[in-house]
C-alpha cells in the first residue's frame, strides 16, 4: 500500500474517531 494512502486512511480514521461522538452529542441534544 502507498505510505500516503496508510497516512491519509490514520487521518480518516482521527477524524471520524472525533466526529462521531460530536454527531452523537449533537443529535441526542435535540
Amino acid at each position: 500500500v502507498d505510505p500516503s494512502v496508510e497516512a491519509l486512511r490514520d487521518l480518516t480514521e482521527e477524524y471520524l474517531d472525533q466526529l462521531v461522538p460530536a454527531l452523537a452529542r449533537d443529535w441526542h441534544a435535540r
